[in-house]
């Protein structure tokens, strides 16, 4: 009798622990689950391009390009940067057409008449002399077709996308002589810019002499140039009027320095990158620097009296004589291989936006 009442005890003990156990364990506390770690962003490597020009760091377009480069740099948050190589630090001027083409370096200020012997197209403002009065002109003129003519025609064909052309302000003759008329070039030794200049100076019975921008004050200080053709800014930034005695105070024609990168690197960018560089282009490049230009001008003129420059202004008779000297030019580029028709629309556009 004893061992049944045992046996009946140890069961009900057995039953009790079995109903109590899990209403312990649904009583005790939820163990927190441990967090799962945010993942660490994968930084983003910037993108570098490598930027040359063979200017001063004081010339009116390179002030404007590192701003441009400054608002790249930091609107884009860290995505691009450049590796800067100014005032032919990397290349010379006159290399550097190759360099961007070929992708060795990514972007540049080229000084496009240089190049005229590579793609003639370029010579439209050196062959067209005295065809705009203002600077507006001329930017309107981009605007109205010459922009996308000048990438399709010049640079899309040598592997580099174009941004806008930033003028270096009118190019003027310079001499050691006063320049009064046409005739006064008869045996001079001028440094000329390109094929057309060179075609302006022989038309007036000069010597052209090709050479960059770097090398005109020795060649006027040494005598194998007796005078040049290039802008007020140039030649203030480059003090060449510690070797100059005369300058033609009639203003040619506009100098283009042009902005590209090379095709492959602007491929490579991505599509928000691209907006960003030809949104600051336009704005920076293009309409800040036009605002200030004419003034640029004006004071690299100022600069250049006072350094001892005597200008002199051709009357409207002489005037005549000037405009006579350059028609043959400008026939002789039209007929050059590679201008022909495309040529004759840049004219066409020119004079439909300036009439």
């Amino acid at each position: 009798m004893r061992t049944k009442r045992l046996a009946m005890l140890i069961c009900s003990v057995c039953l009790i622990l079995m109903l109590a156990i899990p209403l312990v364990a649904a009583c005790a506390p939820t163990p927190t689950p441990t967090p799962t770690p945010t993942p660490t962003p994968t930084p983003v490597k910037p993108i570098t391009l490598k930027l040359a020009h063979h200017l001063t760091r004081t010339y009116g377009s390179v002030v404007f390009l590192e701003k441009w480069m400054e608002a790249v740099e930091e609107r884009s948050e860290g995505r691009i940067t450049f590796q800067y190589f100014p005032t032919g630090e990397l290349v010379g001027g006159t290399m550097m057409w190759d360099e961007v083409e070929s992708g060795r370096v990514d972007m540049a200020l080229i000084s496009a008449e240089y190049f005229s012997g590579k793609e003639p197209l370029i010579s439209f403002y050196a062959a067209n002399a005295l065809l705009f009065e203002s600077h507006d002109e001329w930017a309107k003129v981009m605007d109205e077709g010459l922009r996308e003519l000048w990438s399709e025609y010049i640079y899309e064909r040598h592997n580099m996308h174009f941004f806008d052309t930033s003028p270096t302000g009118w190019v003027h003759w310079f001499a050691n002589k006063p320049l009064r008329v046409p005739s006064d070039f008869q045996g001079l030794k001028m440094r000329v810019t390109g094929d057309a200049i060179a075609k302006l100076a022989s038309e007036m019975d000069g010597a052209p002499v090709f050479m960059p921008s770097g090398e005109i004050y020795m060649g006027m200080q040494l005598g194998t140039i007796d005078g040049y053709f290039t802008s007020f800014i140039s030649t203030a930034s480059r003090k060449l009027y510690e070797v100059t005695d005369y300058a033609l105070d009639l203003p040619i024609s506009l100098y283009p320095l042009d902005f590209v990168i090379n095709l492959e690197a602007w491929n490579s960018l991505p599509k928000d990158m691209q907006e960003l560089f030809t949104t600051l282009s336009d704005k920076i490049m293009r309409e800040e620097y036009l605002a200030a230009i004419d003034g640029l001008t004006e004071e690299a003129r100022v600069e250049c009296k006072n350094g001892g420059i005597q200008f002199y202004e051709p009357s409207s008779d002489e005037l005549v004589l000037w405009r006579e000297a350059g028609k043959p030019v400008a026939d002789w580029w039209l007929a050059q291989t590679g201008v022909g028709a495309a040529g004759q629309k840049m004219i066409d556009i020119a004079k439909k936006a300036i009439k």
